[in-house]
């Protein structure tokens, strides 16, 4: 008889009810595991969780993405939503656009805006791979503008 990887109540309740033969009397506690089950089921986790704010101010860090095309066109034929997020506050702005090209063009005047109202400097950036972030012209504007840039890891949507 094969037993793979039954639970510890099956085979207890084999044993007790003699149910194999030649199978010792064996009893387990309630709900035990055996280690083979334990390291074969354990999961790693990729990322430790975040409580904690890492940012100490507002504008410190935004972490940026683009959505689209849309398969439904917005009232005004926006086909894309611009996602920008504050790390410290979590407070979102997001922008409507037509084409993805005019993510540049919409961030500088977030920017301007932004820093304008808040009295905050921005300072770091986060964003995925997208064409829309990772281009000369972008790189031109967050090395004029001194706003560190990262990018995250790839396939990670965490």
């Amino acid at each position: 008889m094969r037993l793979g990887h039954a639970n510890m109540d099956t085979i207890s309740r084999l044993s007790t009810k003699k149910l194999v033969h030649d199978l010792p009397d064996i009893s387990f506690k309630k709900d035990t595991v055996c280690s083979e089950y334990k390291k074969n089921k354990a999961t790693k986790s990729v990322f430790k969780s975040k409580n904690a704010v890492s940012t100490t101010r507002p504008l410190q860090l935004l972490h940026m993405d683009l959505f689209g095309p849309s398969r439904i066109a917005s009232l005004g034929g926006k086909l894309y939503a611009f996602f920008i997020i504050d790390d410290f506050s979590r407070y979102t702005w997001v922008y409507f656009l037509v084409r993805k090209n005019d993510a540049l063009s919409e961030f500088v005047t977030f920017c301007k805006k932004v820093q304008n109202e808040k009295g905050f400097m921005i300072t770091h950036i986060c964003s995925d791979h997208g064409d829309e972030f990772e281009n000369a012209e972008f790189k031109q504007f967050c090395d004029t503008y001194g706003y560190l840039y990262e990018f995250s890891c790839p396939r990670t949507p965490q």
